[in-house]
């Protein structure tokens, strides 16, 4: 317990959660924070000249390192600007947080023309997709911030919105700082892993659809491992491409939604594991896709799958640890050597996912199947 002020609190909060590096611009509401910033320069601070500006540098910050981005703003028209980044993160699952001011605890929704006083600012973050919480006293600050943390990093992620009237920032009292709990472990069940396995030992046509969720649990390697025991073709949303190579043999780039070969393609696979993805409007040609019968859908949010794409294995948990158990899972010594080639020498070009490849299929099942040749 130490006694500090609200300004204090905010930053010493931040700093707990590993925070080192914030933007934003200071106003007559949140000059508490900017004081508290003088006296602790590990948390470094990046001055905009709008507050917009703010909120995409901080969506920025959490794209590139998975960790959430700050932006500091005051109250009302400051808080409008940031509302872009937000609603940007909200829409990209991005976990950045906005703390912001507001006028005076007793003049809040009074309407009697405080500077810069808005109806409902909260209310306006939480129409954009932001988690929002108002804070009443000093003490409450720490607890707030690690509240953002939590639902910015547990579970699908988003952006977070923390409130704090100009006399709480002002204000002194004693405070107790510590980080936020940590996100859980969350790897598939036993049965779910158990029925993955003979799902994909058993298609002869698989396909792998990777969303940006797979990008946010920085999954590549260990699907890359998945893919290359497997031989399973990828393909990719927008916000998944990078997460296998693209001059990896296996990976197909992101889905050309108006080729009318592809959408053939996708239709005739009998099974898609689709890794971190809500199967978007934008990523589904307005969901208009033909997708196989047999859809394994893994996802952090339960919310997500089979929302849009009906799943017939629906797996809650985290896409990394999910592949990492499915990968030990699937430990053949019954499967020979990846060779990029069709076993007919049917296919000009069979060697990489964008020619179609072949995949090896294990000896106690039957011979091997080409993606290209006729015997699709």
């Amino acid at each position: 317990m130490a006694r500090m002020t609200g300004g204090e609190a905010v930053v010493a909060a931040l700093l707990a959660n590993g925070v080192r590096l914030a933007f934003g611009m200071p106003g007559m509401h949140n000059l508490a924070i900017y004081d508290a910033l003088l006296d602790r320069p590990a948390l470094r601070h990046i001055l905009v000249r709008n507050e917009q500006g703010a909120s995409l540098m901080a969506n920025a910050v959490a794209r590139t390192t998975g960790q959430p981005g700050v932006c500091l703003v005051t109250t009302g028209p400051a808080a409008c600007n940031a509302l872009v980044g937000v609603a940007d993160a909200a829409r990209d699952s991005v976990p950045m947080l906005v703390v912001a001011s507001q006028i005076r605890s007793d003049l809040i929704g009074q309407g009697k023309g405080a500077f810069h006083e808005m109806a409902d600012q909260k209310g306006m973050y939480e129409a954009a997709g932001a988690w929002a919480t108002r804070v009443n006293r000093v003490e409450q600050i720490p607890a707030a911030i690690n509240a953002a943390w939590v639902a910015m990093m547990h579970g699908r992620p988003r952006p977070a919105y923390v409130e704090l009237p100009e006399d709480v920032l002002f204000a002194t009292g004693e405070v107790s700082v510590t980080a936020a709990a940590q996100p859980p472990y969350r790897p598939a069940t036993r049965a779910q892993l158990d029925e993955m396995r003979a799902s994909l030992l058993g298609a002869q046509r698989p396909l792998v659809y990777v969303g940006s969720g797979m990008a946010r649990a920085d999954a590549g390697a260990e699907l890359v491992e998945l893919i290359e025991r497997l031989a399973l073709p990828v393909i990719s949303t927008i916000h998944g491409k990078g997460v296998v190579p693209d001059d990896h043999p296996l990976c197909a780039g992101v889905m050309p939604l108006a080729d009318p070969a592809w959408r053939t393609y996708l239709a005739r696979a009998d099974l898609l594991l689709a890794l971190g993805t809500g199967f978007s409007e934008a990523s589904t040609a307005f969901w208009q896709l033909d997708y196989p019968a047999r859809v394994i859908h893994v996802d952090v949010d339960g919310a997500q799958i089979g929302r849009n794409v009906p799943a017939t294995l629906e797996v809650v948990g985290d896409v990394r640890a999910v592949l990492l158990e499915l990968n030990a899972a699937l430990t053949c010594p019954h499967l020979p050597s990846l060779a990029l080639t069709c076993p007919g020498g049917q296919c000009q070009g069979a060697g990489s996912a964008r020619g179609l490849t072949w995949r090896p299929v294990c000896h106690r099942r039957g011979p091997n199947r080409c993606w290209g040749c006729a015997r699709l």
